[in-house]
């Protein structure tokens, strides 16, 4: 995770990218988001920017994916894989409560 995290920050100060290297980065959150539920809508909106991309060329980086890059930097540590479950909002049989 900390490689991860690594390239997250770099990725938090970048303005333009190859197709190539939003590849990798989509890659390493593609394995992070197995452990973090709450970091799949973060990683879906990466993967389609990446479909967007032209192959080559460096090329202006989305601000929505900026603001995802660096969600994934805030927030990684803190759900590295602990799911933290909120015994106050369970039902009697275990079913969550909807709010």
């Amino acid at each position: 995770m900390a490689e991860i995290r690594a390239e997250l920050q770099i990725w938090t100060q970048k303005t333009h990218a190859t197709q190539k290297e939003v590849q990798s980065i989509v890659g390493r959150v593609y394995h992070a988001a197995s452990c973090i539920q709450s970091g799949c809508l973060f990683f879906s909106r990466m993967l389609a920017y990446m479909k967007t991309m032209p192959r080559t060329g460096k090329v202006p980086v989305d601000h929505i994916i900026l603001k995802d890059i660096q969600w994934w930097y805030t927030y990684m540590d803190s759900y590295n894989g602990v799911s933290i479950n909120d015994q106050s909002q369970m039902g009697k049989t275990g079913e969550s409560i909807l709010l």
